[in-house]
């Protein structure tokens, strides 16, 4: 069965909306090397670096290969701390050829993992890459952050610039898109929360429909960061 990864602190309405779309919901569980507001956010914890190769914080290597059969878990190498840079060693964003990261602290497997498989670094200053992108192809993204913008303009990747604000994230004056999103299938964006209550909602819809994407609002929440929701299977 097709399945998800998200926060163990989902709303109960966009979780049954993810498994009405027909996808199995598997919830994190509370990691006490992060900082609570981001404890459970699975791209702080798993960097999907393909569709069937994850690079996994050590210690919940055991709980992924109990959970799902058919995906390669690679050991990442680095201990997250509470404490930014020191928490953003898997927020990488794998798009198409590239990966977006703030290098210096990402972790050296999924670096090595980019050096095997032909995979370029975009380096930005930005440390939660993958929180603050929304991937809508191989070759298109959303993203309220300026260096990333810039760097996906210089390699080519079309990009829409929007605003953060209207983003939910407990503890914090404000959330990332990418945090609020998933791409679920080539065709399918599950946004968490409701699009109509975004400044940008209309042109996130229209750029995504560009793509042959269809952007669906998972409940009738304000949009909130959840920290991706990640296609396992």
């Amino acid at each position: 069965m097709k399945s998800v990864l998200v926060d163990f602190r989902i709303s109960k309405k966009s979780k049954d909306s993810l498994i009405n779309l027909g996808y199995a919901v598997f919830e994190t569980e509370k990691c006490p090397d992060l900082a609570e507001p981001v404890c459970g956010h699975p791209d702080m914890l798993v960097c999907k670096i393909s569709n069937t190769d994850f690079i996994v914080k050590t210690t919940l290597c055991g709980l992924f290969e109990d959970k799902f059969k058919n995906i390669n878990i690679i050991a990442g190498k680095t201990k997250v701390k509470p404490e930014y840079p020191f928490d953003i060693a898997y927020n990488a964003a794998r798009i198409g050829k590239y990966l977006f990261c703030n290098e210096k602290y990402t972790d050296s497997k999924i670096k090595e993992y980019c050096a095997k498989n032909g995979i370029k670094i975009l380096n930005v200053k930005q440390g939660y890459a993958k929180c603050s992108i929304c991937e809508v192809s191989d070759n298109a993204i959303i993203t309220a952050d300026k260096s990333i913008y810039i760097a996906a303009k210089e390699n080519n990747i079309d990009v829409l610039l929007i605003d953060n604000k209207g983003i939910v994230l407990n503890g914090y004056d404000e959330g990332f898109i990418g945090g609020a999103t998933g791409l679920l299938e080539k065709d399918l964006l599950a946004v968490n929360g409701n699009l109509k209550l975004h400044n940008n909602g209309e042109e996130i819809k229209s750029f995504c429909k560009k793509y042959g994407v269809n952007a669906v609002s998972l409940s009738d929440e304000p949009i909130t960061d959840i920290g991706s929701i990640i296609r396992i299977e």
